[in-house]
């Protein structure tokens, strides 16, 4: 039998630790995949940016960075193992936060404890262990860690977006209107819009979450901070008790309704926190014309088109939507401060955010959050349009700034209305369809 040369034995060994680790042969990887950056309900351009900011500082990587994409037409709940599957394979998850998610990554172990001196640097309203931006870990340090770190996070928040209040400043000047403080102070200025044959409030209603999220501002008017977080977990819970309804069935839309309508959320109480309130405003503002009646049949082109052409007094947006309006139109809005009921005591500020979790206990995902988070945040807020979460980096224009103003200067944001209805199918239909009929 011929004897194997020890050396041949070495080389092969060799070779499967190059394969097995990806490892790079006369300057070609031969890792299999990419590395992958899992995203969950983030718009097309914010998920572009993050990658091409990741790409391009980690540029000596064996492969790029690619997006896996997860389903977020539907409930976590009802597509978990196939949530859990995809994280697997991915190092970093970015997301738009809801109730939902911020549940699941504060019990799921696939999302790993980092230090908590990554929040450093971002205002106190965010890194509040109360507040809703970040998932504090439970889990105890170690001796060693406690010389290091004794607090851990779960999720680190990247940017924000807002929903706010577009003033049509030209307009607000020629009829001579009081300043804005509260949503009474507001409506006023609607009411002179109104008498004066001017579209008083534009608003993109055929968008559900569009609706979903201007009922819940005005809700944040006229309710206390602790009503509307009470409310919101009312929501949630009704959510969640229809999430595995199968809506393809008339039957399951349904009883998705009907649950809904027995919700104590909607009706008057006031022994618990309700949105009878909120339901019986907007109808005031129907029957006064100031809403008007076919607001919910404003398509998306009408709504921008009505911005650019100067044809509303005000309207309900998004900061992000800001990137849609014509440069030289969207200066003749100021953007405001939602009004609240508590405004003297209790500033607050309802607004989607992206967060970024890691899925790997390797030390290089933090780095990769930590150059999201604090490096390039002036990039990636610039290319996305949103507002940043670090304090002291610049800012693109007046509207990311004034967010970012707010942020410092609120108590700690809320969650818009769409984060207890996450999906973004008949779940989200049935909300929609009922708070219409409800303010009818």
């Amino acid at each position: 039998m011929k004897k194997i040369n020890p050396l041949f034995v070495i080389f092969l060994g060799i070779l499967l630790i190059v394969i097995s680790t990806g490892a790079v042969i006369g300057g070609i990887s031969i890792a299999q995949y990419n590395p992958k950056i899992a995203f969950y309900n983030v718009d097309p351009q914010i998920q572009k940016s993050i990658l091409n900011s990741l790409n391009e500082e980690f540029k000596n990587n064996k492969k790029p960075f690619v997006p896996l994409v997860l389903n977020s037409e539907i409930s976590i709940g009802k597509q978990e193992k196939q949530f859990k599957r995809d994280l697997k394979k991915c190092k970093l998850l970015i997301a738009e936060n809801d109730m939902e998610l911020m549940e699941f990554c504060q019990n799921s172990t696939l999302i790993q404890k980092m230090s908590g001196n990554l929040v450093e640097g971002m205002p106190s309203s965010i890194i509040n262990p109360e507040s809703r931006c970040i998932v504090y870990s439970t889990e105890k340090a170690t001796e060693t860690e406690k010389t290091i770190d004794s607090t851990f996070v779960k999720t680190v928040p990247l940017l924000f977006d807002f929903y706010q209040i577009d003033v049509n400043y030209p307009i607000y000047k020629d009829l001579n209107a009081a300043n804005i403080v509260t949503w009474a102070d507001y409506i006023d200025f609607c009411e002179k819009a109104k008498k004066s044959g001017i579209t008083s409030i534009n608003l993109n209603g055929k968008d559900e979450a569009n609706f979903l999220n201007f009922f819940g501002t005005v809700a944040e008017a006229l309710i206390s901070q602790e009503k509307y977080t009470a409310v919101l977990n009312k929501l949630y819970d009704a959510y969640k008790k229809t999430s595995h309804f199968d809506f393809s069935n008339d039957n399951a839309f349904e009883k998705c309704l009907t649950n809904l309508t027995s919700q104590s959320a909607f009706k008057e109480n006031p022994q618990e926190p309700s949105l009878y309130p909120v339901v019986q405003e907007l109808k005031q503002l129907f029957n006064r014309n100031i809403l008007p009646q076919n607001f919910e049949n404003t398509s998306t082109e009408s709504f921008y088109l009505q911005l650019n052409e100067n044809m509303c007094a005000s309207a309900f947006l998004k900061l992000s939507d800001h990137r849609k309006i014509q440069r030289t139109n969207i200066q003749n809005y100021k953007s405001i401060y939602c009004p609240s009921i508590d405004y003297t005591t209790n500033r607050r500020f309802c607004a989607p955010e992206i967060i970024a979790a890691s899925l790997t206990k390797d030390k290089a995902a933090q780095e990769m959050i930590k150059w999201l988070c604090v490096n390039d945040q002036t990039r990636i807020s610039t290319e996305t349009g949103l507002s940043p979460v670090q304090k002291n980096c610049m800012v693109a224009d007046q509207q990311s700034g004034d967010v970012r103003y707010w942020l410092a200067a609120s108590q700690g944001p809320v969650f818009p209305f769409t984060a207890a209805i996450p999906a973004k199918d008949a779940q989200s239909q049935a909300y929609t369809i009922l708070l219409k009929a409800i303010t009818e």
